[in-house]
């Protein structure tokens, strides 16, 4: 991954100063990887310096990505099912609903998420 001085200098600079850790997300044309530069802080509390980790995203965003095509995927057939469904959350609140759902109850969409099973 190749970096310059130019972008880590004054990122490196700013951690020092504020004491607090920094994130960028890089782009190499092989490894995506998210650089990490906390403040280094001697044995006695004083910062001496900063480090820089540098992390391998790449499985992180392919996760991610997968997971959106699948959750995508997952309501386009919720949505197509001419039975009425209606999803819920961990905790029974309203995730969505599909079409069918709404005619069988008169209801409107925003109406769905918030307030269907509470009358």
């Amino acid at each position: 991954m190749r970096l310059s001085m130019d972008d880590l200098e004054p990122m490196i600079r700013r951690v020092i100063e504020t004491l607090n850790a920094d994130e960028i997300e890089l782009q190499d044309r092989e490894e995506p990887g998210t650089p990490s530069d906390p403040p280094y802080r001697t044995t006695d509390n004083r910062i001496e310096g900063a480090v820089l980790v540098l992390v391998d995203i790449d499985q992180v965003r392919r996760a991610r990505v997968a997971a959106n095509a699948a959750r995508a995927f997952a309501e386009s057939v919720v949505e197509s099912v001419q039975t009425p469904l209606l999803v819920l959350h961990g905790d029974l609140r309203v995730r969505m609903t599909n079409r069918a759902f709404l005619q069988l109850y008169r209801l409107q969409p925003r109406m769905s998420r918030i307030d269907c099973c509470t009358r």
